[in-house]
């Protein structure tokens, strides 16, 4: 332990096995109190450890969150630059919507267009309304991105076959 040395002694009968013998250089310090102490830093030290090991593994999500985030709002500003946020015929969908009411048209007009609809129903569909609606943004993404490389490919195939032909021609 750390409060204690240790001195060695050998018998003289017993060359071989050595015998230890305990000096306790602090002996007002009561060794089961630091026993006790040290076993609960450590288990102290183990929660908090786990609890690094949550929130690392939480920032980890968040990180990812935020980058799928980063590119709906790219996303956004890319089409509010272009002025394609919202076509004429969707905004003459919706204004058909508002007209015949219900809970669609209260999402499209300011004041509430059914009776049935409350603040939890209406923060309910505006959760699952955002999660479509990222996950479409995600998808057109990913596919505009894939898009993107497909044409790359086949101008670099074209290219590729048009210098056989290039070679052939100039001999």
């Amino acid at each position: 332990m750390g409060g204690g040395g240790g001195v060695e002694e050998r018998s003289p009968d017993s060359q071989a096995v050595p015998s230890v013998v305990v000096v306790d250089n602090y002996p007002e310090v009561d060794k089961t109190v630091l026993v006790e102490r040290i076993v609960r830093l450590q288990k102290a030290l183990a929660r908090k450890q786990e609890k690094i090991e949550f929130m690392e593994d939480h920032i980890k999500q968040l990180v990812e969150e935020i980058r799928r985030k980063t590119k709906i709002i790219q996303s956004y500003v890319l089409r509010e630059e272009s002025g394609a946020l919202s076509s004429e015929a969707s905004d003459i969908n919706k204004a058909n919507v508002s007209r015949r009411g219900g809970i669609m048209a209260s999402l499209y007009t300011s004041h509430p267009a059914d009776s049935g609809l409350t603040l939890d129903l209406s923060l309910e569909i505006n959760r699952k309304l955002q999660a479509v609606l990222e996950d479409t943004l995600l998808k057109n993404i990913t596919l505009k991105e894939n898009l993107q490389t497909l044409g790359s490919e086949i101008e670099r195939l074209i290219k590729q076959q048009r210098d056989p032909e290039d070679a052939v021609s100039r001999k």
